[in-house]
Formats: structure tokens, sequence, C-alpha cells
């Protein structure tokens, strides 16, 4: 039987590692809402050092001090090529935490152009969420398929094994590919999937591997053939939001509903596992696996609810 745990793992950086290094606020480090100014621009310090960001539901919590961080808002900055660059601002008593949407680099400067107090939630839910491409047919809770730019909130599709989810919300965005903003495209017939599916790197789905479903990464199986990356061009990306994580099928793949770890311009974080039972304080469960071809599964650990999301493949 398969499980998963209601938490991710992001990748951020604390406000001291990102200065202004031209504009009125010149030397100082990104700070609270209230401190930033517009037009300001902003680098990466060279050296700079990430932090780990767990969010479980609406829990957003720094690792390992378990500090509670606060969403602010949504910044949005821009290079000199004119790219766009967005970010979530989060805040703790003592610090700021920058949650990138996107690669940063220390060799690119970065202009502050908007701050949304109302887009923080958005920004986060669409960090956290998987994407496909527009045109991928979603199962439906009766068993139709429906192409997932046409689904709304409260639209009850399929998951993985038995039951139904209701879609809480939707969202779509274009997404610009380069090298390091890659999709995977999984050609019809690799994994049982009757039709393409174009998803994120990160994006965790199923493989059917007899009476026990495997689960992988997408861009831990990409092979040049059958899994490849994308890296030019840009596609139309759609995103569902569910209040629990779950799995669902999309072109007939079950995939995870949300991204399991995030890593955006530094090293991927280790030690998921025991840093997240630290967190919440409470024993590492022991069993839990997210490498590629092995099975996922994780026990209850101390009453947290660790849902089934599928036993056998479709």
């Amino acid at each position: 039987m398969l499980m998963s745990l209601d938490y991710q793992t992001f990748t951020g950086f604390c406000g001291t590692q990102l200065r202004v290094t031209d504009g009125l606020a010149m030397g100082d480090p990104l700070g609270c809402l209230d401190d930033l100014v517009l037009d300001d621009v902003y680098q990466l310090h060279h050296d700079c050092q990430s932090v780990k960001i767990h969010a479980i539901a609406d829990l957003i919590r720094l690792a390992p001090c378990r500090t509670a961080l606060t969403r602010e808002a949504l910044l949005t900055f821009m290079t000199p090529t004119g790219d766009r660059q967005q970010a979530i601002l989060l805040s703790a008593p003592d610090r700021t935490i920058i949650l990138p949407l996107g690669h940063i680099c220390p060799s690119t400067r970065y202009r502050l152009i908007s701050s949304d107090v109302a887009g923080a939630k958005l920004g986060f839910d669409r960090a956290r969420s998987a994407a496909f491409a527009r045109g991928t047919l979603v199962t439906m809770a009766d068993g139709s398929e429906r192409q997932i730019e046409q689904l709304r909130a409260g639209d009850n599709v399929q998951i993985a094994g038995h039951g139904a989810q209701t879609i809480s919300g939707v969202a779509d965005h274009t997404h610009h590919l380069s090298t390091q903003t890659a999709a995977v495209r999984i050609t019809a017939g690799t994994y049982g999937n009757h039709s393409d599916v174009v998803l994120r790197p990160e994006q965790r789905f199923f493989i059917p591997s007899g009476p026990v479903n495997m689960t992988t990464i997408a861009r831990d199986d990409v092979d040049g053939g059958d899994v490849s990356l994308m890296t030019s061009g840009a596609i139309a990306f759609v995103q569902l939001f569910f209040d629990t994580p779950c799995a669902f099928y999309a072109n007939g793949l079950a995939v995870e509903s949300h991204i399991a770890e995030l890593t955006m311009g530094a090293a991927k974080p280790a030690g998921k596992s025991s840093e997240l039972a630290s967190m919440l304080q409470m024993p590492a469960s022991g069993g839990l696996a997210a490498a590629n071809g092995q099975p996922y599964v994780a026990e209850h650990a101390n009453g947290m609810a660790a849902r089934n999301i599928g036993a056998s493949s479709r």
C-alpha cells in the first residue's frame, strides 16, 4: 500500500543573503515588508547559504529550529534582460526569509518592481503544487476525462486507489523553458499513460510494478528517450490546488498533487525525514523513502495522519 505524508520541503535564503547594490537602501539586506523600497536592486551573496523550509498544510516552519514563518508578500523582481522573477517573502520574529519561485543566482541583479500582500498565498500554492500542460486529461470522480484547463474549484477528481478529492482552486501561467527551468515530457505508453505527459521536474508520479506501485521524481527518471527534458520555448501550465495532498490521474498516469521538495538555486537539502520529525518534536517514522524506483511508504508518527493514496495500478 502506498502512503504519503502531508509535508513538503523548500529551499530558501535568509534576507541577509540578499543586499541592495543600487538604490535608496544601498547596502541594506532584504528586510521586512515595510522596509522594502521599490526599484531597489538586490543581489544574492556569492557564498550564500540556503535554509530549509518545511510546510505541513498551512503551517510553515524554518528547519531545524522550528521557528514559525508567516507569508508576507509575493515579490516580483526584474532582471537586466527583462525577465521577471518572483519570490515569497516570509517573516519570523527575528529574521526574514525569501523563497524563490524560480532559480536565482549571485551574478544577476534583481530590481524589485512590486510587492503583493494578497498574492502571497497564491504564490505559495503555486510553489507547492504540481503543474501540467494545457490539454492534459484529468480523470474525474465519475470516470470521465476532462481537459485540465476546463476544471474549476468544486470539481471532483478520481484519486489513485479509490475515492474522490475536491479541487479547491485552479491557476494557470506561462512557463518559459531553459536549461534551469526545464519541464519533463513522458512519452505516451511509457508508464501506461495514454498520451504524453508534460510536468514539472520536481513532480512525483507512480510507476505500475506488479502488486506494489513504485514512485519516482520526474527529473530522476530522465533518460533522453521516453522521458526527456524540454529546455526551449514556453508551456501553458495549469495547476490544480487541493486542501490536502492526493494522487490523481493525468493522461492515465498516477501523479501526486503536491511537490515533495522544491530546490531553487541551491544544493538539494538532505536528511528530510529526521529533520522533519525534529521540527514536529516527534520520532522519525523510519519508514519514509522516496528514492528513484523505491516504494514510497510512510508509517503513522505520533498521530500525524498518513493517507492512503493508491494501493494498485489503475
